[in-house]
């Protein structure tokens, strides 16, 4: 990830180590689900995570994408498999919070009606 990329996805400037990133996905919480993109011949090309609120009725939606697959609508499939699966666990809603500088994930939560 750049720290742009880093920036973007956690509203702030930190370094991510490896011991950090291993907690970050080691999450034993029934109410966050994880979903992650491969290719063939390719490592993993982005993250995902839902976390349920405390009603379960509304979550929210974080996403990363690796920099070299950018603009190629991974992120869009990503996003709409996971507004179906809220869908299908009864969500209400789900939102992404954005940093007002990410205009390409502003554009997709505009084009996806969150």
């Amino acid at each position: 990830m750049t720290p742009k990329d880093i920036r973007f996805r956690f509203l702030s400037g930190m370094i991510l180590s490896h011991e950090r990133l291993a907690a970050m996905i080691s999450v034993d919480d029934p109410r966050v689900v994880n979903f992650l993109a491969f290719a063939p011949n390719e490592p993993l090309l982005t993250v995902a995570m839902l976390a349920a609120g405390e009603d379960a009725q509304r979550g929210e939606i974080a996403l990363t994408i690796r920099n070299d697959f950018k603009h190629q609508g991974i992120s869009w499939e990503m996003v709409a498999h996971i507004s179906r699966y809220a869908e299908r666990h009864n969500f209400k809603s789900i939102e992404s919070l954005e940093s007002r500088e990410n205009h390409a994930a502003i554009e997709l939560d505009r084009d996806m009606e969150f």
